[in-house]
């Protein structure tokens, strides 16, 4: 899996609400599981992988990081913006150095001192590996959300918000590029932004 390398500032879009969470622990046999397990289980076996867990081992640890994500929801306690990714980096050092400990006498381990330094790198909240990190999750979901709203856009305002907003291109660049005026491309970033922000009101704590 690719992380997609967007970024867009904005705090309404990075930072989206707790609606997710709120419903899992309120109610524990919420279907909600299942779109946490498939909204953030592809992020944590890219990260694994990336971080020195073998692939043939990274689904088996992801499914481990997972299962304690659900069984622990209950005990996270937000504390600003970014407390829920902070916790499940823990979960998965946690799990690493688990796995780690099972399998550091056979043949198939990987990663070695390696994979115990990434780990208390992970466990640095300041380390550039942390960071690096969390900006992929920032990345990942930002393009969970762009490709949920992308089809009820024209391409025209689609490829608008794209050149404006992720490429950063000045609006009159990119609207002589398109053959819009441009009041046109600022309405086009503005609705898109729009859709983005309403849409990250269904995940959880970026």
């Amino acid at each position: 899996m690719d992380v997609p390398r967007i970024a867009i500032r904005d705090p309404d879009v990075n930072s989206t609400s707790l609606s997710l969470l709120q419903r899992l622990r309120e109610d524990p046999q919420a279907a909600g599981w299942e779109e946490l397990v498939s909204q953030y289980g592809p992020l944590v076996r890219f990260w694994l992988k990336r971080n020195g867990v073998s692939a043939e081992d990274a689904d088996d640890v992801a499914q481990e990081v997972m299962t304690v994500l659900v069984r622990r929801i209950a005990e996270f306690q937000r504390q600003r913006t970014g407390s829920f990714r902070r916790w499940m980096r823990n979960v998965a050092v946690n799990c690493m150095r688990e796995h780690w400990r099972r399998n550091r006498h056979h043949a198939k381990a990987t990663g070695g001192s390696d994979l115990l330094a990434i780990m208390h790198q992970l466990e640095d909240d300041c380390s550039s590996l942390t960071k690096h990190w969390e900006l992929e999750h920032e990345q990942y979901l930002l393009g969970i959300l762009l490709d949920r709203i992308r089809g009820e856009f024209q391409p025209a305002t689609w490829q608008a918000f794209t050149l404006v907003v992720i490429e950063k291109l000045a609006p009159s660049v990119a609207a002589e590029k398109l053959g819009m005026t441009v009041n046109a491309v600022l309405i086009a970033k503005s609705r898109v932004l729009k859709r983005l922000r309403e849409e990250g009101t269904g995940l959880i704590d970026a």
